[in-house]
């Protein structure tokens, strides 16, 4: 019974992580791999566009699974324990 509820409370912490990995990336719903960004010439003072080769993480095409996944998995841990507990 101990040994779910430890489990229990790491895989919802492990999904928490991701979740705040997620928002301090910049939160966004899809993942992309290009970001644009505008730089300003000093010399002539135009501005250009262009696009650098940075990876963000989505939300949904990767993390959403994994981390309802992990709470599933939790709450039938919390649930199989206190089942167990009771009978």
């Amino acid at each position: 019974m101990i040994m779910k509820r430890t489990i229990a409370i790491i895989l919802m912490l492990l999904g928490a992580g991701l979740l705040i990995y997620w928002l301090v990336d910049g939160g966004r719903i899809y993942g992309v791999e290009k970001v644009q960004v505008e730089t300003v010439d000093p010399l002539f003072n135009t501005t250009s566009t262009e696009w650098v080769e940075e990876h963000h993480v989505g939300l949904l095409p990767y993390l959403a699974p994994v981390v309802g996944v992990l709470f599933v998995a939790a709450v039938g841990l919390l649930w199989s324990g206190r089942r167990a507990s009771k009978g």
